[in-house]
C-alpha cells in the first residue's frame, strides 16, 4: 500500500476473514489447529495470523508455535510444510492454509500418507481459487471478493476523474466463508 495514504487502496480484510475461518474451525470441534502460511514478512500473512490468534484467544485455546510452517504460497510448499508439521507432531486435527494452493499440497501429502482430507484431518484454505472446488473432497475456504474489489476501484477512479473527493483512501472488503466437505 502507498505509505502516505494519499492514493486509494482497496484490499481484503485478511484479519477479519481469518478470524471468521478460525471460529468456524473451532465451532467444528478443532482445538489444535496447524497453520501453513506463505511468508511471515508479508502483510497478508501477518493479518491472517493475527485474526487466527484473536479467535484462539477468545476461545481460550493456546497457540502451539510448533504447529506453524511456511508453504511459500505454492502447492509444493504446502506439501513440504505439511511434511514438516507431521515430523514435529500429530497432535493437531486441522490444518488452516493461508491459500488454496498450499492446501492442495496438503491434500497431496495426506493422500500420499494414507490420510484422508476432511476425515482424518480437516483442511481449510483461503482464496476460493478454482482448484478448491475440484479437490476431493472440495475445500472449505474463504472467497476473496474480486468483483466487489474491482467495482469499488472503478467507482473510485470514476469519481476521481469527475473531481470528487474520496471519503476513504484505504478500504478493506471482507471475504466470505465457503463451507465445503474438507472440514
Amino acid at each position: 500500500y502507498e505509505e502516505t495514504n494519499k492514493i486509494p487502496a482497496i484490499t481484503i480484510d485478511d484479519f477479519e476473514s481469518s478470524y471468521i475461518m478460525t471460529n468456524h474451525l473451532i465451532s467444528k470441534g478443532h482445538k489444535q489447529i496447524a497453520i501453513i502460511g506463505g511468508g511471515i514478512t508479508e502483510k497478508h500473512e501477518q493479518d491472517r495470523f493475527q485474526g487466527f490468534a484473536k479467535a484462539m484467544k477468545e476461545n481460550k485455546l493456546s497457540i502451539n508455535k510448533n504447529l506453524f510452517e511456511s508453504g511459500h504460497w505454492s502447492r509444493e510448499g504446502g506439501y513440504e510444510a505439511c511434511k514438516k508439521l507431521f515430523s514435529k507432531s500429530n497432535k493437531f486435527t486441522c490444518i488452516f492454509c493461508f491459500n488454496d494452493l498450499m492446501a492442495a499440497g496438503v491434500y497431496d501429502y495426506l493422500y500420499e500418507n494414507n490420510k484422508i482430507p476432511g476425515k482424518d484431518y480437516a483442511v481449510a484454505g483461503f482464496d476460493n481459487r478454482e482448484i478448491s472446488n475440484f479437490l476431493t473432497p472440495p475445500l472449505t475456504t474463504m472467497e476473496i471478493p474480486l468483483i466487489q474489489i474491482g467495482e469499488k476501484a472503478a467507482n473510485i477512479l470514476l469519481n476521481k476523474i469527475d473531481g470528487m473527493e474520496i471519503e476513504e483512501n484505504f478500504i478493506k472488503i471482507p471475504c466470505s466463508l465457503i463451507e465445503r466437505k474438507s472440514v
